[in-house]
């Protein structure tokens, strides 16, 4: 893996191990809308800069019918912005925290880019914060006691998303530098520096990033995997912060979809490995001599070094 100066520093701090709890340690996450999403902070398992957790998500029940969840194991990175494959084992609990049914990992373990609305956008900059430590949270039973009054309170209107600039063509000019690569997967990221705009410690810009990892789909086909995405960013170089305020995903087939403006929460270069490597780039203002002139171009050197899977 290429790191950019102080990058290593951080992924040996963000793969300190987790605290020890004695049980299950839910904890609520905020913003999680209707549906209330908790995570288990005891089921954090690091390898490298990616982590496998459990996440709990508690549903209202049918009229009549009791009250159940379902807890993943999910594989999240830290870097990337994506998940790690697919899920590796569901179970189905009660209001006890009892195990009803459970299933192991799906068959498929492609990885793909998650958007700014689910719980990944929330959980995943608190998890690799190596500097936060959560609190004791909530066993199984208790986060279920914890999401009734919160299933029974009146819904909160769900805001529309905001519709951001359709991306650059293809073939639109822009000047794409490699500022991250990973051998072993093939992950790419890109900055465009056609597109970066300074004004003090302030920056907007837009990065291109590439998953190398790309398993062939099921026959379904609904199952089409966000392999690519194009994010625009508002840097703070004194802060050290990255605020994402649009996002549009490709699948392999170069097919978009829907370019979202929705604001993600602010990440930082502690957290965020790939952050702290645009941050040094941007902030720096030292343009490298070799770019790519397009977007395409940035594509096909990401499948020269890795093909993707037909």
């Amino acid at each position: 893996m290429r790191l950019a100066p102080g990058a290593a520093a951080l992924l040996v701090a963000a793969s300190v191990a987790a605290p020890a709890f004695a049980q299950a340690s839910f904890q609520h996450v905020k913003d999680s809308g209707p549906t209330p999403v908790y995570w288990d902070a005891a089921s954090i398992k690091r390898t490298g800069e990616a982590f496998e957790i459990d996440i709990m998500q508690v549903y209202k029940p049918a009229p009549g019918k009791a009250l159940t969840a379902g807890i993943t194991r999910e594989k999240l990175s830290c870097t990337w912005s994506a998940s790690v494959g697919g899920v590796l084992g569901h179970r189905i609990i009660d209001a006890s925290g009892k195990v009803i049914s459970q299933s192991g990992p799906e068959p498929y373990s492609q990885g793909s880019f998650y958007g700014p609305h689910g719980w990944q956008a929330l959980v995943v900059p608190v998890v690799c914060d190596p500097a936060r430590i959560p609190a004791t949270g909530l066993t199984a039973a208790q986060a279920m006691a914890d999401a009734k009054p919160r299933l029974a309170a009146a819904a909160t209107p769900d805001s529309d998303s905001r519709r951001a600039a359709p991306p650059p063509a293809d073939a639109a000019p822009a000047r794409f530098a490699l500022i991250r690569e990973e051998e072993a997967t093939g992950n790419m990221s890109f900055l465009d520096w056609s597109r970066v705009t300074r004004q003090g410690d302030k920056a907007t810009v837009q990065v291109f990033d590439a998953l190398g990892d790309d398993t062939p789909p099921p026959p379904e086909p609904q199952w089409v995997y966000s392999v690519f995405a194009l994010r625009t960013l508002e840097l703070d170089c004194k802060a050290q912060t990255l605020a994402q305020t649009a996002y549009v995903t490709f699948t392999k087939y170069l097919q978009p979809g829907l370019a979202d403006g929705a604001f993600w929460p602010v990440r930082t270069a502690r957290d965020w490995p790939l952050g702290a490597d645009i941050l040094a780039a941007v902030c720096s203002g030292k343009e490298p001599e070799a770019t790519l002139p397009t977007r395409a171009a940035a594509i096909a050197h990401q499948r020269e070094a890795h093909p993707l899977r037909k």
